[in-house]
């Protein structure tokens, strides 16, 4: 394992054998879905019982450092635990699904697509965009996350379920954003 798809495609390879469901999320998902860019880690989320933590940190243990008491610290919390390829220092992060509305219903709509020639679980374009705001509206420095939910727009805008998006931005709290977005996408070319 030498490339950062090669170090992805093994640990979810892990996880579909442990029969632990995930999806990915994050920059994976936006360049899936939007434009393609470098990024230094992946993230995902998982749904993972208590009783598999030892598992999963046994199955990635040669490769990785994967300690089991993170991940089980991780599950107990419902927060998030990260596994670092040994050689390559690439970085999995793992978010712990959260047992809230949105958090249900965003995992529920996660897409099995092609991958790197795999199939993989990745979340909806419409939950990128959703989430790519919450982060910007987290941390506003982070230009990063709001110039990724404009790209995902603009490439599945014929596409994606605008109802889904209009009521999930209210509860939320993110429709402003959404308008921007939305307006940034409906601008000419050459008015950028």
């Amino acid at each position: 394992m030498s490339t950062q798809s090669e170090i992805l495609l093994f640990v979810i390879g892990q996880l579909e054998q442990l029969d632990i469901p995930y999806m990915l999320v994050g920059s994976f998902a936006s360049n899936y879905w939007g434009r393609p860019r470098f990024t230094h880690d992946a993230d995902m989320i998982v749904e993972i019982p208590a009783n598999k933590a030892a598992s999963l940190a046994l199955a990635l243990e040669t490769d990785f450092y994967a300690p089991s008491f993170a991940i089980e610290e991780a599950i107990a919390r419902r927060s998030h635990f990260n596994v670092i390829h040994l050689e390559q220092s690439f970085k999995v992060d793992f978010w712990v699904r959260r047992d809230e509305p949105y958090a249900r219903e965003d995992f529920q709509r996660r897409q099995r697509v092609t991958m790197f020639g795999h199939p993989v679980w990745v979340s909806s374009p419409e939950d990128v965009i959703l989430n790519k705001l919450r982060w910007y509206k987290i941390s506003p420095v982070l230009d990063r996350q709001l110039q990724d939910a404009l790209e995902v727009y603009e490439i599945q805008e014929p596409d994606l379920d605008q109802a889904y998006l209009d009521r999930w931005a209210a509860r939320l709290e993110v429709t402003d954003l959404l308008t921007h977005i939305r307006a940034e996408a409906a601008r000419p070319p050459d008015e950028e």
